[in-house]
């Protein structure tokens, strides 16, 4: 977030919903990085299907997974995801680079952001209603 803020310009906002344990690090970073118009530590939310429904994208960047819900509930509402390639069961229902994105271990959030970020703005202004991702999704976890 920081290096798109700061070196592309880009107004980001993201999101934070948890209480994890890394939350009084974030808040630190946070502040020590002037990012307080940027990112926001909501905690723990109730509602969280709206925030995902109010998302752009939903990145989940977890280095070991089963089986994540969150994913499955953002598909449901259509959204672009990102999430680490060879984790969980990930690959049994997203298809990389149509609306949704791998992160490869390794692999550096500048060097993906640049890679990424023109496709992630196309793909965020197409109609996600009728794409394979979300016919792919239904019928990958039904």
């Amino acid at each position: 977030i920081k290096y798109l803020v700061i070196n592309k310009n880009k107004d980001i906002k993201l999101i934070v919903i948890s209480n994890g344990p890394l939350f009084d690090e974030f808040q630190f970073y946070i502040k020590n990085n002037n990012l307080s118009k940027n990112i926001f530590l909501l905690g723990n939310v109730e509602n969280v299907i709206d925030y995902l429904a109010a998302a752009d994208i939903v990145p989940l960047l977890s280095e070991a997974e089963a089986s994540n819900n969150v994913i499955k509930e953002a598909g449901l509402v259509k959204k672009t995801v990102i999430v680490c390639k060879d984790v969980g069961d990930f690959e049994e229902y997203i298809e990389n680079y149509q609306f949704n994105f791998y992160f490869y271990e390794g692999e550096s959030a500048r060097v993906f952001a640049d890679n990424h970020l023109i496709e992630l703005g196309a793909n965020l202004s197409q109609d996600r209603g009728s794409s394979n991702w979300y016919t792919g999704f239904q019928t990958r976890i039904n």
